[in-house]
Formats: structure tokens, C-alpha cells, sequence
């Protein structure tokens, strides 16, 4: 892990430097948010320090977020108005190939997970109003039901996001499991045909009503 400033040149020599098939964007701080926690603490902090992460993504200094993907694995440059970096992250390629098999889960509650944050409905109103679909839309409600079947615990809150990607929606599925007096959390996260999700919402309205 790299910290200090350094000057990126910009231009013809900035493409050469960060090739543009290997580059892409972060257009949301919360993205990588979610990529550094879905790590266990000790890898995490090996990457970089909780706080120093915080002091780049939660401050107004950085204004643009680079991944560059190199057969090393890939690295991520904060880069503030200047373009001079304040600090990178280095992710070798079994930590990529670890955040790739868990990147439909988080363990955060719902509210933590900006996408997730605002439409939150209890599990039993949630399948309400779902089974109230016919079998074919329901079809379309859940591409991998099998996700939730194989999660330890007990689902206690479903989320739908706001926006929609390509004709879906994403939906996260609130698990709570409690072994050895300790709770844990798990947000299971799937995507839903976004007509299906309309009239799932019209059913849950209706429910609040």
C-alpha cells in the first residue's frame, strides 16, 4: 500500500500510464465501501488502514477513483482535483477472486448498504405480497432462489433498491443467525425482472394500506 502524493500526468501520458481497457471508474465512493468490508478485518487492514480509507471516501479531498487491472491483480488510486494520487490499494489476486465468490453478500443490516437503505419491509409482509404473484412473475421475482434456502439463520427483513439496471431490480434478504450467543448478520443480495418488482410493490402497498 502506497500513501503519499504523487503527481499522475495527465492527458496522452495519463492513458499510457493507466491503459484505458484496464481502467475503470468508481462512479460511487460506496462501492469500494463495500468491496474493502466484505473482507475479513485482517485483510482489510493489510489494504489499508479503516481510518485512512474513511479520510479518502468520506472527505471532499478525493474527486476521482481509478482501478487499474494489471495480471498482478488491480489497483485502486485515489486522486484528488490535481490529479495527484493520496493513496492506493493494492489487491493481489486471491483477494479479488475471494470478493468475487462473496459478492452478493454483505454483513451489514440492511440500512448500512446505501442501495438498501430506504425501502425496508418485514420478511413475513414482504412474502405476503409476493405469493400473491402469479407463478410466472414469480418466476421473475428471484433468479436464484436457492441462495436463500442454503442461508444458516433466519430471514428477518427484505429491501428493494430504488433504481434499476438493465431492466432489474436488486433485493437484499436480511439474515439473522445466533450461534453461541453471538448474533450474526448476512445480507443475501439477488435481482428481480423490474416489471415483477412493480407489481410486488403495488401487493406491498396495498398491504401498508
Amino acid at each position: 500500500m502506497q500513501t503519499g502524493r504523487k503527481k499522475v500526468p495527465s492527458g496522452r501520458q495519463a492513458r499510457e500510464l493507466l491503459p484505458q481497457k484496464y481502467v475503470l471508474p468508481i462512479s460511487e465512493k460506496e462501492t469500494l465501501i463495500r468491496l474493502y468490508q466484505a473482507l475479513p478485518a485482517r485483510q482489510a487492514r493489510v489494504l489499508m488502514e479503516p481510518l485512512r480509507l474513511a479520510w479518502l471516501v468520506k472527505t471532499k479531498g478525493v474527486r476521482q477513483i481509478l482501478c487499474h487491472g494489471r495480471s498482478q491483480g488491480m489497483s485502486i488510486y485515489f486522486m484528488d482535483a490535481g490529479q495527484q494520487i493520496m493513496g492506493i490499494m493494492e489487491f493481489p489476486p486471491f483477494i479479488l477472486r475471494q470478493l468475487q465468490s462473496s459478492q452478493n453478500t454483505a454483513m451489514l443490516p440492511l440500512e448500512q448498504i446505501p442501495e438498501f437503505s430506504d425501502k425496508i419491509y418485514p420478511a413475513q409482509k414482504f412474502f405476503h405480497a409476493a405469493l400473491k404473484l402469479p407463478p410466472d412473475m414469480l418466476q421473475n421475482l428471484m433468479e436464484e432462489p436457492a441462495s436463500l434456502l442454503s442461508q444458516k439463520g433466519t430471514l428477518k427483513r427484505v429491501s428493494i433498491a430504488n433504481q434499476s439496471q438493465a431492466g432489474y431490480v436488486r433485493m437484499g434478504f436480511e439474515f439473522h443467525n445466533e450461534e453461541n450467543h453471538q448474533k450474526e448478520i448476512q445480507v443475501i443480495q439477488t435481482r428481480a425482472k423490474e416489471w415483477a418488482v412493480w407489481q410486488l410493490e403495488l401487493f406491498l402497498q396495498e398491504d401498508i394500506q
